[in-house]
């Protein structure tokens, strides 16, 4: 059964964010406390023990950069449980409320709900992910992915930039049956974003980072 939100409400967005960044944290912490482990190991086993200078030294440095990542993703999700009403979806876009109201709304009539999206007739986002909510006027460019695994497509995307920077990829169905959803979106979305342009390109991409809004 698909899933709907014709009962959402600004807390409950709020809870299932901090749910999401408290998850993130447990994961970096543990991530944070392996990392040290792991290029201990490399250092005494790989470079002292068995003098594989070349490739002990790539591993420390991808894992330095792995720490690196770790640390910041770690930063950004106790800032998000600390402040919740101030995230940046929230500064970008509204009030929790605000939010809720209109998820609510594009519930009577949704262009698309799968398993992995969800597409009201004002908005799109990825099911228990409401920081990656756009409403469609703030859209400043959209394209197809297509993701293939040795040849066999297993994934079909839909790339959404929106006017303060950020981009999510929403997944739709693979199979001909199913191309007419995305057209359908797209269209969609083009009627309610002037500024929207479509296609991967250099320019177009060039275009959305020019267009993109500060956010205070």
């Amino acid at each position: 059964m698909a899933k709907t939100y014709d009962a959402l409400s600004g807390e409950q967005i709020k809870q299932k964010i901090k749910k999401k960044h408290v998850f993130r944290c447990i994961c970096g912490t543990l991530g944070l406390i392996a990392v040290p482990l792991v290029m201990y190991a490399v250092i005494r086993f790989g470079i002292m023990q068995e003098h594989e200078y070349f490739t002990s030294i790539i591993i420390l440095a991808v894992l330095l950069v792995g720490f690196s990542v770790l640390g910041k993703t770690l930063q950004k999700s106790r800032q998000t449980i600390a402040d919740i009403d101030n995230i940046r979806l929230f500064r970008k876009y509204g009030s929790a409320e605000t939010i809720a109201a209109r998820i609510a709304q594009g519930c009577e009539s949704p262009l698309m709900n799968t398993g992995r999206s969800f597409v009201g007739s004002t908005f799109i986002m990825q099911h228990d992910n409401f920081e990656s909510y756009i409403p469609f006027e703030e859209i400043l460019l959209l394209y197809r992915k297509v993701h293939r695994t040795n040849g066999v497509t297993d994934g079909v995307y839909l790339e959404v930039h929106d006017t303060y920077g950020d981009h999510f990829q929403y997944p739709f169905r693979i199979g001909k049956k199913h191309e007419a959803e995305m057209e359908k979106v797209v269209n969609k979305i083009l009627e309610q974003a002037p500024n929207c342009r479509v296609g991967y390109t250099k320019e177009n991409l060039e275009y959305a980072k020019a267009a993109a809004k500060e956010l205070s």
